[in-house]
């Protein structure tokens, strides 16, 4: 593991990513609209069906990756629609999700972008192939959450990423070895 912390990390680039699942969704808000930027659009969207309810889209990387950044995009205008408050997840499996920030959204017009945790308490970036966000909350009680566009950046290197996914899994090892004498 020593030998990956001294690895230079390769430059993060935007990522490619699909829609796996999501729950329902509103009329013809459906969750491919996330993918197209279109601010001045405001059918570009995918928002949730049902106040109230738990609501998540589920996303796949086109390749397992070391996730450093989201940027939710936004409409040209404060709507009250908007998700404001949500839960973001990511995991190797769409089963073994973890979930890595917890934030809020402005209802403006400027994309916001969050800067995630990608690396563990020792130094080892962990890859990731799945995301979901979870919206708590749209800025206007009583309305349908809405997402309106979603990028992200990081390391999709297949190289950088192998060596990752070793090392996590010998800290992971070298962890519950460590464990089992004390249970």
């Amino acid at each position: 593991m020593s030998g990956f912390l001294l690895s230079p990390e390769p430059p993060s680039v935007p990522l490619t990513y699909s829609i796996l699942k999501a729950t329902k969704h509103s009329g013809q808000y459906v969750p491919d609209n996330i993918l197209v930027d279109k601010p001045m659009d405001s059918l570009s969207r995918w928002s949730g069906e049902g106040i109230g309810t738990e609501q998540w889209i589920l996303l796949r990387l086109e390749a397992p990756s070391v996730l450093k950044s989201i940027t939710f995009g936004k409409l040209s205008k404060a709507h009250p629609c908007n998700m404001k408050d949500f839960k973001f997840l990511i995991g190797p499996s769409e089963d073994k999700l973890t979930e890595i920030l917890s934030a809020s959204l402005k209802n403006d017009t400027i994309p916001e972008t969050f800067a995630l945790k990608h690396i563990n308490s020792v130094g080892i970036p962990f890859p990731t192939h799945y995301v979901k966000i979870a919206p708590i909350s749209s800025h206007a009680p009583k309305f349908n959450i809405s997402i309106w566009h979603v990028s992200m950046n990081g390391i999709n290197d297949p190289v950088y990423v192998a060596k990752a996914q070793i090392a996590c899994e010998e800290y992971r090892e070298i962890s519950l070895r460590d464990m089992r004498p004390h249970l």
